[in-house]
């Protein structure tokens, strides 16, 4: 009888633990989420404007080298750069240590200030490239951070520099701030760090907001082979502006699959 009590035992044990099975869904593996940069970074998140007295002799004989190339790279994007009171300041990137970044800038006074970037590859790996900024107090066709051409050009510049490895995310998108805002000397960087959002799929968003004394917000779209797709900057007046701490870092979060919601274990419903 013990034995008849036991195996029944058995079979009702094994019988809940079947029936407790059947109510929960198999959870998927986790699977790494791909990104189109290295996660991790080493480099400054903020960009030196230097005078050009502040330019180091090699760069400045590499501007004086490049400067008919610069000026007539200028003309067929509408900005005369060729007439007196033009000036240029560094903007030291350090997430693209290949090129030399100029911002040529000509007063005029109130209303009319023309201004441009220009890259310069340092070692002949890549052409003179131009970033219209200003023609006599207008922006040229659209606002250089979301202009196409804007975001072209700095694509070009991503293909020249990655034969010798991949920029990090939070430093080039700096930068990217940087080539397309019209900052003066001193320090581009942001107030909080950077935020890197990864989809599925592997595309990116990169999110920032600078120490502009206009305080802008910053988003950058990238495809999943880390290509410039979009650029979004937007005003916020009334900002407090602070510095963010030196020991703030960026940090990256992957944004939630839709089919993880349904990958939970959810108990079934009572057979009725």
């Amino acid at each position: 009888m013990a034995r008849i009590r036991l195996a029944v035992l058995v079979f009702l044990a094994a019988g809940s633990l079947a029936a407790a099975q059947s109510q929960w869904r198999d959870v998927p593996p986790a699977r790494s989420i791909p990104a189109p940069f290295p996660l991790e970074g080493k480099l400054p998140l903020s960009v030196e404007i230097r005078p050009a007295s502040a330019v180091s002799a090699q760069d400045q004989q590499l501007a004086a080298n490049e400067d008919s190339s610069i000026r007539q790279r200028a003309g067929l994007q509408l900005i005369d750069s060729t007439g007196s009171g033009w000036s240029y300041r560094q903007i030291a990137c350090p997430a693209f240590p290949d090129h030399l970044f100029l911002r040529f800038t000509r007063n005029g006074g109130k209303g009319d200030v023309s201004a441009f970037t220009a890259s310069i590859p340092r070692f002949g790996q890549g052409r003179d490239r131009i970033i219209p900024i200003q023609r006599r107090g207008y922006s040229l066709w659209s606002p250089a951070p979301v202009n196409a051409q804007t975001i072209a050009v700095f694509n070009h510049i991503l293909a020249e520099e990655r034969p010798n490895g991949e920029p990090e995310w939070g430093a080039l998108a700096v930068c990217y701030g940087a080539l397309a805002g019209t900052g003066s000397e001193g320090t581009f960087s942001p107030i909080a760090a950077p935020i890197l959002r990864v989809e599925n799929n592997g595309e990116a968003s990169i999110e920032f907001e600078t120490s502009d004394p206009r305080a802008k917000s910053w988003a950058m779209i990238f495809d999943r082979r880390g290509v410039l797709k979009k650029a979004i900057h937007t005003a916020m007046p009334g900002w407090d502006v602070k510095p963010v701490p030196p020991a703030q870092e960026a940090r990256w979060e992957p944004v939630p699959r839709a089919q993880d919601a349904a990958a939970q274990p959810v108990p079934a419903l009572p057979v009725q």
